[in-house]
């Protein structure tokens, strides 16, 4: 089981409030990435609607092992991840204050 799926699974048991993958990506405009080149390296930042940046990468051990394609999956996944704990963040702090 991958992340998102075991995301998916305890969603389904949650009594209580949690964040969706819908409220996540409607905070997100767009994606800009950078491939360093002559490296297995992939940048993708997420530019927020509110202009706001999340940055993530990913990287392969071997060039020759580089897909394009599946390196911007995995920088974005990254980068939505973050953007996750920054909501989830804002809610707790709105919600439960200090305590």
């Amino acid at each position: 089981m991958n992340t998102s799926e075991i995301k998916e699974e305890a969603r389904k048991s949650c009594k209580f409030p949690f964040i969706n993958n819908e409220t996540v990506d409607a905070l997100i405009e767009r994606a800009d990435y950078h491939h360093v080149k002559g490296t297995g390296t992939m940048v993708c930042t997420l530019v927020l609607k509110n202009r706001f940046t999340v940055t993530e990468i990913s990287s392969c051990v071997d060039i020759r092992n580089f897909s394009e394609e599946t390196a911007k999956k995995i920088s974005y996944s990254k980068a939505r991840d973050k953007v996750f704990q920054f909501v989830a963040f804002g809610f707790c702090s709105e919600h439960y204050g200090d305590n």
